[in-house]
């Protein structure tokens, strides 16, 4: 996996990476790789703790890496539209789609 990462996902020193479902599974993998590569991230998660976990993991071992959290919890629609505000503030260069959402239409309470 490591050497599809490198091959596929050059990012260079300073690009702004926005990344959803950060703190499990790929995602994190996909956080030590950017900031292996020096790169600037943004974690979207929707629990502040695994978050913060998250950020000191890769601080341990990349101690010079920025890193900005925005609480995002797809199942809930004004959590999305405050991030997205939050993201208008930040200039990102890319975003990485990692987090996911099952459920029914009446799990929103919006009508889609």
């Amino acid at each position: 996996m490591k050497e599809i990462f490198t091959r596929n996902m050059n990012i260079s020193f300073g690009k702004t990476v926005a990344i959803t479902g950060a703190t499990g599974g790929l995602g994190r993998e996909i956080c030590f790789h950017l900031a292996r590569q020096k790169a600037n991230i943004v974690l979207l998660d929707r629990n502040i703790n695994k978050s913060l976990k998250l950020e000191a993991d890769i601080k341990s071992l990349f101690p010079n890496t920025s890193i900005s959290r925005i609480i995002l919890d797809l199942s809930d629609f004004e959590s999305v539209k405050r991030a997205a505000e939050e993201l208008k503030k930040i200039e990102i260069d890319f975003l990485v789609q990692c987090g996911s959402l099952q459920c029914t239409k009446s799990h929103f309470g919006y009508g889609f």
